[in-house]
């Protein structure tokens, strides 16, 4: 923490006098005071300080903070997209474009209990935007753009839900509706996700040099980008050269040039439902996981890829398929 308030003060000082702000600490205490002096202050009788700049001071809007994040951070497309989303909301909610002056508890606390009033969007993800717009104000504060740091930004509290998973009798219905439905094509995609354990993008962009002719693989996942192994088994295998012929020498991805992702969310709703069941991509990843983790305790993890322990429990291990039975107390005598 020090080390980034001498960042903070540093790159103010390089600044032109005429368009530097004075810093909360310019009266010649050390910042780790700043907070003491308020209670010194109201012992006293002195009304309290305001460490918060006059709104239009800064020329930094919430979009130029947001590019120069992206550019030192390196954030991939997708990320910077999802931030566009943030800013572009916090700005409707102000009326008008948000500079990093805006940053204050008070206003961010009051846009968090907006879109949860609204009833729009899932507290899972106004639990993400208020995660983006706080990366963005504390990179806004290390950078010396704002003088006001995060301090008291409520919390979202996100409800713990149960992950539901298909057994592998499920799965196998699946298969045989995509056998009966749409041909190889789709069934070769849910045997690969049930064999390897990846995400749909992952999938997506899979090569035939990622694995040999045994089926034995290793790629860097979109997400993490942590690498994966995984084993395809002779059966999908077979399908996929049934499915595309001599064609995979020379295609660039499996099944990434045939469809988008888009195409693949709706053709696999409409296949399970037309299996009798719920679900997608990620519902076969999370019975593959299962399935795994009750064969063999502790494999789920690496059969998702996963680095974070407990996360497979948490998001993607069935207790129902994963479980053995609840242990019980004695019988009673009556």
């Amino acid at each position: 923490m020090p080390a980034l308030r001498l960042r903070h003060t540093a790159a103010y000082s390089e600044r032109p006098e005429s368009n530097r702000r004075p810093l909360a600490w310019e009266d010649n205490q050390p910042p780790n005071n700043r907070y003491k002096r308020n209670d010194r202050d109201r012992q006293l009788g002195v009304a309290k300080r305001s460490y918060i700049s006059p709104k239009g001071v800064s020329s930094v809007n919430a979009g130029e903070l947001l590019g120069l994040y992206a550019r030192e951070r390196g954030i991939g497309s997708g990320t910077l997209v999802w931030f566009q989303c943030v800013v572009a909301r916090w700005s409707r909610f102000l009326g008008r474009e948000s500079c990093v002056d805006d940053f204050t508890d008070a206003a961010v606390n009051a846009w968090l209990a907006t879109l949860l009033d609204e009833g729009l969007l899932s507290r899972q993800t106004v639990r993400g935007y208020r995660r983006c717009l706080l990366m963005l104000w504390r990179f806004g504060f290390a950078e010396g753009h704002t003088d006001v740091a995060p301090r008291k930004v409520r919390a979202i509290k996100v409800p713990t839900t149960i992950p539901v998973a298909w057994s592998a009798a499920e799965v196998d219905q699946l298969v045989t509706a995509a056998s009966k439905l749409t041909g190889c094509f789709q069934r070769s995609m849910i045997l690969v996700v049930w064999d390897s354990g990846l995400r749909l993008g992952d999938v997506l962009r899979l090569k035939r040099s990622d694995f040999d002719g045994e089926g034995r693989g290793t790629l860097l996942q979109g997400k993490t980008g942590w690498p994966v192994y995984f084993r395809l088994r002779p059966a999908t295998l077979a399908t996929i050269a049934k499915t595309f012929g001599d064609g995979i020498p020379e295609r660039d991805r499996i099944f990434g040039d045939a469809l988008c992702r888009r195409g693949v969310f709706v053709g696999m709703k409409r296949l399970a439902t037309a299996a009798g069941l719920c679900g997608g991509t990620k519902k076969i990843r999370k019975s593959g996981a299962s399935a795994v983790e009750r064969q063999q305790p502790g494999a789920a993890q690496r059969y998702l890829g996963h680095r974070t322990p407990g996360l497979a429990a948490r998001f993607y291990l069935d207790p129902r398929i994963v479980g053995s039975d609840p242990p019980r107390p004695p019988e009673l005598p009556g």
